[in-house]
């Protein structure tokens, strides 16, 4: 059966924004906290909320099997998941919510071996689908990921050039669309989100850590920003080119890195599809 004396706190940690701004850093530095675990990107969550809201006439056990059937797929998952899913099956009363509690709390036990820890999640298609997620999860705590949208750009064309530019009205509408979520949610639970800044970060990391740490009711501790091979490998840095800035100790160098790197034209292009939005967040 279920471990009931492992504390569940249902209220995970949520890191949205649109990508390519700076969650992979955010995550490595709060995996080095005692009471965090944030693991690898895994659509997961949508996956599991969309799959057991329109198939309320499936038995309990084909619904779990399909889910563990998706988390089973290729992934930087590597996690035994069957005793829990046996154990799931033999459960009464579960949503969504609930099972993926019980799978992120599985996978942070076996990685940090604490009972009481607060799990993560990172992955920013995530941030489209922010409205159902919070309502499967009403004590979560969200970290909405701001950066200039030029820099954001230049970091995907940086990842494939071709790719993104033949994407890239999409781009910033996913820029914007996810900027859009966070406002939403603001007014509606203002207490539940907090705004993050890359700018605001790389310049004085500790004192941001510091902050964001109080308003999750965690301690600050010694070496928080010390980026760990270990944090690395787990979230892909050691695989991914265009992480391995990550493996150095956080900088403000390379916030405007895109100023040498993006086309002209393109800065200006996106400056006039962003206007209003960049300049209410300051982004001159």
């Amino acid at each position: 059966m279920i471990n009931r004396n492992q504390k569940s706190f249902n209220s995970p940690i949520f890191i949205f924004g649109s990508g390519r701004n700076g969650s992979t850093l955010v995550s490595s530095i709060l995996n080095n906290h005692s009471k965090i675990f944030i693991p690898p990107e895994n659509s997961i969550i949508p996956f599991t909320i969309k799959y057991w809201h329109i198939n309320p006439f499936k038995n309990h056990r084909s619904k779990l099997d399909r889910i563990f059937q998706e988390i089973d797929k290729p992934s930087m998952w590597n996690v035994d998941f069957r005793k829990l899913r046996d154990e799931l099956i033999e459960s009464n009363n579960l949503n969504a919510g609930l099972i993926l509690d019980r799978i992120y709390s599985k996978y942070s036990f076996d990685y940090k071996g604490n009972q009481e820890i607060m799990w993560g999640d990172k992955t920013p298609a995530n941030t489209i689908y922010a409205h159902m997620i919070k309502k499967q999860f009403p004590n979560c705590k969200i970290i909405f990921l701001l950066r200039d949208p030029r820099a954001v750009i230049s970091s995907l064309l940086d990842v494939n050039y071709t790719y993104y530019m033949d994407r890239l009205d999409h781009m910033l509408w996913r820029w914007k669309i996810s900027l859009k979520k966070y406002e939403e949610l603001s007014i509606k639970d203002p207490s539940a989100i907090t705004l993050l800044k890359y700018e605001e970060l790389v310049n004085n990391p500790e004192a941001v850590i510091k902050n964001k740490l109080n308003w999750l009711g965690l301690k600050y501790e010694e070496k928080i920003l010390d980026n760990t091979e270990i944090n690395m490998s787990l979230l892909g840095v050691s695989k991914a080119k265009h992480h391995q800035n990550l493996r150095v100790a956080v900088t403000s160098k390379f916030t405007d890195k895109w100023m040498s790197k993006l086309p002209n034209e393109i800065s200006i292009y996106i400056k006039n599809s962003l206007c209003e939005q960049m300049n209410k967040y300051e982004y001159k």
